[in-house]
């Protein structure tokens, strides 16, 4: 299955620090932190992090399972077409090979002719100037887990006030809604080691911010933000929402600690229970997110970090 497009050639290795194409099965994946040219991802889950870490970083990647995997050996030259799913012997013909999509018009229609405000979601300075220059109508998301100061090393409010600003420049004049802390088994940096394991389907996101350590780099987060809402156009959207009664105690919380700032705060629904309850969210929160992928697995029962399900 062709999951990120592009075509590129390499030799194959299991060796996560590779400068050729990654042979990678769904563990190599989670402590993935080099750029390999391309991947191809073994009996891997696509709607994990990890794989849409890939999607983000552009690295043209294809999925293959079962038996398909045999073929595929330490070494082999091969070229990777990440738009049709093929992985080619390098002596291929070029011509089997599927052309390079060209970038997403943002000035998109429905076919009943309704407008679509396409807005990015990004975990780095980069994808917001990358996401500007296509045309987006804001960023949507930024993941603000993955913003981190390096190995170990927990953030704090100056950290954040540095990364913060360069992504708000980056973007601009564009509006940016960022998402507080969302930690989850496989985005657990280790300035978090001390947090407990948390289980499928569960423990993540604002449920995790009765923790100390989570909810020091919550107010740090916060702390950050509220100087430079008054030089950009900021939203928040917090996490993992269960209830209306929830997000108006967050809220509160939220409000305490930005004081004065015009900060728009909605609420992500990521659960068949709390986005039944649009409706009651839309009549407190400024705004409101849909959080697809763990919606999914929700409502399949069948967690999206694991290959097997």
């Amino acid at each position: 299955m062709g999951f990120v497009p592009g075509v590129v050639r390499g030799k194959l290795s299991h060796n996560p620090a590779t400068t050729g194409v990654l042979l990678a099965d769904h563990k190599i994946l989670q402590g993935l932190s080099t750029s390999p040219t391309g991947c191809v991802l073994q009996d891997a889950a696509p709607f994990s992090h990890a794989s849409i870490g890939l999607l983000s970083r552009g690295i043209p990647t294809v999925i293959v399972a079962g038996e398909e995997t045999m073929q595929l050996e330490e070494g082999l030259e091969v070229i990777l077409d990440g738009t049709s799913g093929w992985v080619l012997p390098i002596e291929a013909d070029e011509a089997d090979l599927a052309p390079s999509a060209p970038p997403v018009p943002c000035n998109l229609r429905t076919l009943d002719g309704e407008l679509v405000d396409m807005r990015a979601s990004v975990r780095s300075a980069a994808s917001a100037l990358l996401a500007r220059e296509r045309g987006v109508a804001g960023i949507g998301l930024v993941r603000t887990e993955f913003l981190l100061p390096g190995e170990g090393v927990m953030p704090d409010r100056d950290f954040y006030a540095g990364a913060f600003e360069a992504m708000l420049e980056a973007a601009y004049p564009l509006p940016v809604i960022f998402r507080l802390l969302d930690l989850a088994p496989d985005k657990h940096p280790t300035w978090a080691s001390a947090l407990p394991e948390t289980g499928p389907l569960g423990l993540h996101g604002s449920r995790l911010y009765q923790d100390p350590v989570v909810r020091t780099v919550v107010e740090a987060q916060l702390q950050a933000l509220g100087p430079l809402s008054r030089r950009f156009t900021v939203g928040l959207l917090v996490p993992n929402v269960d209830t209306v009664e929830q997000f108006q105690h967050r809220r509160a919380l939220i409000n305490a600690a930005l004081s004065n700032s015009s900060v728009s705060v909605g609420a992500m629904l990521e659960t068949p229970g709390a986005a039944l309850a649009v409706d009651a969210f839309l009549a407190t929160a400024d705004l409101v997110g849909f959080g697809l992928n763990d919606l999914m697995q929700s409502l399949f029962g069948a967690d999206r970090d694991l290959p097997a399900v």
